[in-house]
Formats: C-alpha cells, structure tokens, sequence
C-alpha cells in the first residue's frame, strides 16, 4: 500500500508540472528486496497508477546487493527489465568494493553523507569520492551526493564531479502538501528570473542554483517517497 501510494502521488505530481519530469524514489527494505514476486509487484502498480517506469527510483542498501552476490544479480536484472531506475543507496558504508560495481545493472550510486562530513581539500574522502566518480561515471552510472548542509560541501562535490546532490542545506523531508508547496515556489522564481532576464540585479546563489548539482529535484525525489529520507 505504502508503495502504491508513492506511485499515486507521482502520478499526480507529474500532472501537475509536466515539464519538470519528475521522479519518485522508494527505499526497498532487504526483506522487500529479496521477496520472489517484488518485479510482479512492481509492474501491476505500474499499471494500476499510469506512473511511467523510467519515473521511478528504487532505492537499495548495498548491503542488500552484497549479501547474496547471484541472488542480486538476478534481482536487479529483473527490475531494469521493467523500465525502473536502480539506485545504491548509502554507498561506502558496506564491504563492497569498487571493482564489483562493474557487474551490477545500477543507473545511480549514492555516496554515503559520511564521506560528505567536513569535506574539505584535506580531508581524505576526497580522493574517495574522486574514484568513486571516476569510475561510475566510466560506467554510465549518476552519483548523487547524500547529506549535503553547506554551500561549501556542495562546492567541493561540483568540483569533484557529482552529478546531483541531496540535503538539509536545501529542504528538509516534508509532507506531500509542502513538497507542493516547494515545488510552487522553486517555479515562481524561476518564472520571475525569466520575466527579468538579464536586466536583474545580480545576488548570491543558493546552492542549488548552482552548477550541475541539481538539488532541488533530488530533494522533491526523496520527500516524495513517504518520508523515507533524511537527505
């Protein structure tokens, strides 16, 4: 139920602003993970919702991937069959290692928010999270940043190469009817930014106005999915 009302809510919200293509993501549990009819599951809400595949994310812990190595495998095989993003969520924070990436049918990583604490040019996460880029970029896979809460930390991650970010320096997990309300806003001031062009007078950028790091869709993707996040 609580997955098919994630989809609804999609659904509505793709209705709303079709332009904006959004996408829902939801956390899989490694119980929900490893259930045999999880693809059946899946595609019937599909179905049921209109919710196009490709605007939705699952969400998996990477200890749910590593556990049952074959088992996994064959898991996620089955999900991207069905047009569904797969994401690993909380990446760095298991046993796995970067080499397997290789074999897992993954469209994002998310690079755990302990890598992102005090990042700074000394820190030594920083050549972690150049290699991590490195090689997911080399594997067609996004990274998202997880726990961004300063416009400095969204600084270094542009400079490293992450290709979206998500967290408190942004939004908060909220309720459907504030992520509405966001959403409103965010267009409005983009609405105004067009209406004044380049005759607008120049102000400090919010960090998700910055660069490729597009916060605040990530942040509407993790609100979105019932409260599940934490950014």
């Amino acid at each position: 139920m609580r997955f098919e009302k994630a989809c609804r809510q999609a659904q509505l919200w793709r209705t709303r602003w079709p332009n904006e293509n959004l996408v829902m993501s939801v956390n899989l549990s490694p119980r929900q993970f490893l259930d045999p009819d999880l693809a059946k599951g899946i595609r019937h809400v599909l179905r049921s919702t209109g919710l196009e595949p490709s605007a939705l994310e699952l969400e998996i812990t990477e200890s749910s991937v590593m556990d049952r190595s074959e088992t996994s495998l064959g898991v996620l095989q089955q999900l991207r069959s069905l047009g569904v993003r797969v994401v690993l969520d909380d990446f760095g924070t298991g046993y796995s290692s970067l080499a397997y990436l290789r074999q897992l049918p993954l469209d994002t990583i998310k690079v755990d928010r302990s890598f992102v604490t005090d990042l700074d040019v000394r820190d030594p996460n920083v050549g972690i999270i150049r290699a991590v880029v490195s090689l997911a970029h080399g594997l067609g896979i996004t990274v998202v940043a997880e726990g961004i809460e300063t416009e400095e930390q969204a600084r270094r991650l542009r400079e490293l190469g992450c290709d979206m970010g998500q967290g408190y320096a942004w939004a908060h997990p909220a309720e459907p009817i504030r992520v509405g309300q966001f959403m409103n806003r965010r267009l409005e001031s983009r609405r105004r930014s067009h209406r004044n062009g380049d005759h607008a007078p120049k102000r400090s950028r919010r960090p998700a106005a910055a660069g490729p790091l597009a916060a605040g869709l990530s942040v509407v993707r993790r609100t979105a999915a019932a409260g599940t996040g934490t950014g």
